[in-house]
């Protein structure tokens, strides 16, 4: 079972630092930018697939998000809401969602976040792709950045699109681009 995560993050030009955004149930990405082309990818994707998330990420999505189940990692899950399973640790919820895809025929399950889910899959070698979306500056005045120690050279690009610039995104011509990334 392949896991894959689906990640916005958005590279400083000062700090050279990558920061984390996840998406809000209204499209808005948290904190940073709002990418209406990224987001949309972000449903397409998701669709009909097992999702892992944080309790915030949870709250973010509306009941008819288009994926096939959600698990949520909680410090409290017996209080998760009751359209998703709650899980209290990652390992819990990759056994759960792997057998659940297993049996609707898929072949991976995605994490989507928040910030703290996807550090801890980053930091026990969880994932084993990566869908991404690199914003490119126009961060440097987050009020509350969630930095990731991502090190992108730890894995191989397998896609890749070129710079791209979205005339709907804030702020306004926002430069990104499109990595599937695999473990080295």
């Amino acid at each position: 079972m392949k896991t894959s995560s689906i990640i916005l993050l958005a590279k400083t030009e000062k700090a050279q630092q990558y920061i984390f955004g996840a998406y809000k149930d209204n499209g808005e990405a948290t904190g940073f930018v709002k990418l209406p082309e990224d987001h949309k990818m972000f449903l397409e994707t998701l669709r009909n697939q097992q999702t892992i998330m944080g309790v915030k990420t949870l709250e973010a999505t509306p009941k008819d998000f288009p994926d096939a189940g959600r698990i949520c990692v909680s410090h409290h899950p017996d209080k998760v809401r009751p359209d998703a399973i709650g899980v209290n640790s990652i390992s819990k919820g990759m056994d759960i969602a792997s057998k659940r895809a297993v049996k609707a025929g898929k072949s991976k399950v995605f994490v989507i976040g928040g910030a703290s889910i996807i550090r801890q899959c980053l930091q026990q070698n969880l994932l084993d792709e990566i869908k991404l979306t690199l914003a490119y500056g126009h961060v440097e005045k987050v009020p509350h950045p969630v930095y990731l120690n991502f090190d992108i050279a730890r894995w191989k690009v397998k896609e890749k699109s070129g710079i791209l610039v979205s005339e709907n995104s804030q702020p306004k011509n926002l430069r990104y681009q499109y990595y599937t990334l695999e473990r080295k």
